[in-house]
């Protein structure tokens, strides 16, 4: 996907007109057992960012893709510069022909090229963190499961201000 096409489907809130985005939230957390997130937000100004890994949803943040014989190419070119680039940081020197070979021999690999996405892919996960939001602070399902049974809190928080500034939709 391209840098314009990700901008489209997931514009930032601020361009989608939002001033404000809510964070839905249990007073008591189901993973510390106590109200430490609640108490570094509101007293510390710190927001927990949870690792894709910990969420309920087991599909939640799962790469969806597929290959064909359409993407090869631009996949190639993609393996290509990635290598070329990790050389260069590396201090090594590039060796065009066995680059070009190991990349037709995976691309000739579906199972080790899937592999190979699938890692790289879970290793971007497990190096990020998501925090989330919603436009609607009266989401009745977002009430029930993320405040805990409509038992917890729905917390506002200004889109002028980082890191909400950066929240984009999901898709």
């Amino acid at each position: 996907m391209k840098k314009i096409d990700f901008e489209i489907d997931h514009p930032l809130a601020i361009k989608r007109g939002y001033k404000s985005l809510y964070r839905f939230m249990p007073v008591v957390s189901d993973v510390t057992k106590d109200a430490s997130y609640l108490e570094c937000l509101l007293i510390d100004g710190l927001l927990f960012l949870s690792a894709p890994s910990m969420f309920n949803d087991p599909f939640e943040c799962k790469p969806h893709f597929s290959m064909s014989q359409n993407s090869a190419p631009a996949l190639r070119k993609h393996l290509l510069t990635q290598a070329r680039k990790s050389a260069r940081r590396n201090n090594i020197k590039f060796n065009s022909a066995a680059a070009s070979k190991t990349a037709t021999d995976l691309l000739g690999d579906h199972e080790a090229a899937n592999n190979l996405i699938n890692h790289a892919i879970l290793k971007v996960f497990r190096d990020n963190r998501i925090c989330c939001f919603s436009p609607n602070r009266e989401n009745l399902l977002f009430w029930s499961h993320y405040a805990k049974s409509h038992q917890g809190l729905c917390i506002e928080f200004d889109c002028s201000y980082a890191p909400v500034n950066g929240a984009r939709k999901v898709k």
